[in-house]
């Protein structure tokens, strides 16, 4: 059976669980991706904490970059578990724009969507991505290679 799409209004209210099919950005669906959700919180909702790796991270930051977003909104989201705007990272004179948009990661042989908020949930909420999802981070092409721009640029023109 499919899964219905949701609303903006109904994902803020319920999370969506891990690697369960992401249906909430009507670009994927135009290109027929099915991705996997990562990190889709609420704060009603448990969700996996523990440690991930520096290099995880660093690897990470650059998906939530402005020019590597999809499926962007004009004001940013709160967080859902703290209700605050997430602060901007910056890293080598780049700066992120928490709440902006959606990222994507290319794994082996899927697609994750994550909120760029994801580097938020997982610093200052102790949220631990599923391990696919940190293996496609690590191992898979980086953002802004140019698997990963085709798939943002097919996206965002979708």
């Amino acid at each position: 059976m499919a899964r219905k799409r949701s609303s903006g209004r109904e994902r803020q209210r319920h999370g969506i669980a891990d690697l369960e099919p992401y249906l909430d950005c009507p670009a994927d669906a135009t290109l027929g991706l099915d991705p996997l959700a990562v990190g889709w919180l609420h704060r009603r909702e448990p969700y996996p904490t523990g440690p991930v790796g520096a290099d995880f991270l660093v690897a990470l930051l650059p998906f939530c970059y402005e020019e590597h977003l999809v499926c962007a909104v004009r004001v940013p989201r709160r967080c859902p578990l703290c209700n605050e705007i997430a602060p901007p990272v910056e890293r080598e004179g780049r700066r992120t724009l928490p709440g902006a948009g959606e990222i994507r990661v290319l794994g082996k042989s899927d697609i994750y969507a994550a909120p760029d908020l994801i580097m938020h949930y997982i610093t200052a909420h102790n949220y631990r991505p599923p391990h696919e999802f940190v293996q496609a981070v690590l191992l898979g092409p980086p953002a802004g290679a140019p698997e990963h721009r085709a798939l943002v640029r097919s996206l965002n023109a979708a």
